[in-house]
């Protein structure tokens, strides 16, 4: 037997109750920091309108996968948001890894979660690896803004995070100068496995990182994964350059 009175009485009580959650800890904008109109948006109605997320982990083939083609043999691989350069998406990123908001991360991994939550992408997946940062580099920025993506991704699929198999050996310098060549040449040799990596052989790792550029961070972490007897690779990022 049905109820319609109490079934809209609950959903008055949701309202209310999320109505209340907005009014005493609004959400602010992980771009612009202006007030967003609910508690459980990233945006504002504003960068809303200029930031979209994008489909392409659907496809098997797309621009993020393309961009490996002949280099490493990925399984699958997406970015959820493309971006220019000035764009909100760069604001946004900014933020993340030179301002102090680790939770931008965290929050984001939690919505790409949810995107990805019931697809074919992160089928068979048995852990997330998120590129390290050198110590050296965490000491000072005061975290990895890598890692507290792949944190909120692992809430909401349940899948673990593993900083205990790859390690960075070398810190280099920024990347954002440098040409495409001078990137490859600047990443050799800079990531090692680490013993636990033993456990891992036969593993499917997720390897994610919060932008993708010319790939050249993410191939040379991926090499040394791809030297674990039986291992995959798919990778994820939050974003790619246009």
């Amino acid at each position: 037997m049905q109820f319609p009175g109490l079934h809209k009485s609950a959903q008055l009580f949701k309202r209310g109750f999320q109505s209340m959650v907005d009014l005493f800890y609004p959400q602010y904008c992980i771009c612009c920091e202006e007030k967003c109109l609910q508690s459980n948006e990233l945006f504002c109605e504003k960068c809303q309108y200029h930031v979209h997320p994008s489909d392409m982990f659907q496809y098997e083939t797309n621009p993020f996968t393309d961009h490996f083609q002949g280099r490493i043999p990925l399984v699958a691989g997406s970015a959820l948001f493309i971006y220019t350069k000035g764009g909100r998406v760069q604001q946004m990123l900014e933020a993340l890894k030179y301002k102090n908001k680790p939770e931008i991360g965290i929050k984001i991994g939690e919505r790409f979660g949810q995107i990805l939550l019931n697809s074919k992408f992160v089928h068979g997946i048995n852990c997330i690896i998120p590129v390290p940062l050198h110590k050296k580099r965490q000491i000072l920025r005061g975290y990895n803004q890598s890692e507290k993506f792949a944190k909120g991704l692992s809430e909401i699929l349940n899948i673990p995070v593993r900083t205990d198999i790859l390690s960075r050996e070398i810190a280099t310098h920024s990347q954002v100068e440098k040409h495409r060549a001078e990137r490859f040449e600047n990443m050799q040799r800079v990531f090692r496995l680490l013993p636990a990596s033993l456990k891992y052989e036969g593993s499917h790792f997720l390897l994610v990182d919060d932008v993708l550029t010319t790939g050249a961070t993410l191939e040379s972490c991926a090499r040394e994964l791809l030297q674990i007897k039986g291992s995959k690779i798919s990778m994820l990022t939050i974003a790619m350059g246009k």
